[in-house]
């Protein structure tokens, strides 16, 4: 596997070499994998086949995630804060019309990936978007995007919070 990985942009490079070694030095048998995918290309699907075949007997416990990106976040927010007048629900309008249409179409690659292996999937749109709505901030405000597809600290905890949610209900 470690060989098949092919070079990914360069920032991502490190990051991968890291979880790669990790995982070659963990007792595979306790713990469950997530592989959180963000920032496509063909090589990058490719690295996930790789995963895959590379994790094949321990496919139960790999859950693949599609990340979230949405366009335009920075001036929406710049909206938000000119305009304090906008409802909460013409707000989550406005976020669900900014969804990365790119990024959407990756996740949905990633989830007939998952399907056909028989791999848990979890798409991170699904915490922030419902009915044509999506919610970027809790009812307080507290904003779960810094940009575009960067989650603030309190995102990140409440990301974790909703994926683990899901990944567990059924254990």
């Amino acid at each position: 596997f470690l060989k098949n990985i092919k070079k990914t942009h360069p920032t991502c490079q490190k990051d991968n070499e890291k979880f790669l070694e990790y995982i070659s030095q963990i007792n595979l048998n306790n713990v469950d994998l997530i592989y959180f995918v963000s920032g496509w290309d063909d090589q990058s699907l490719q690295n996930v086949y790789y995963l895959i075949n590379y994790l094949s007997e321990y496919k139960n416990k790999l859950v693949l995630v599609g990340s979230a990106k949405f366009t335009d976040i920075l001036r929406s927010g710049y909206t938000i804060a000119k305009n304090k007048n906008l409802k909460k629900d013409k707000l989550f309008y406005l976020f669900f019309k900014k969804i990365d249409k790119t990024n959407k179409s990756v996740n949905e690659k990633l989830k007939n990936i998952a399907t056909k292996h028989n791999i848990k999937f979890f798409d991170e749109y699904s915490i922030y978007c419902k009915n044509k709505k999506c919610k970027i901030f809790d009812d307080k405000y507290n904003l779960y995007f810094w940009d575009s597809d960067h989650l603030t600290i309190y995102g990140s905890k409440f990301f974790g919070q909703e994926l683990f949610k899901l990944i567990y209900k059924n254990k």
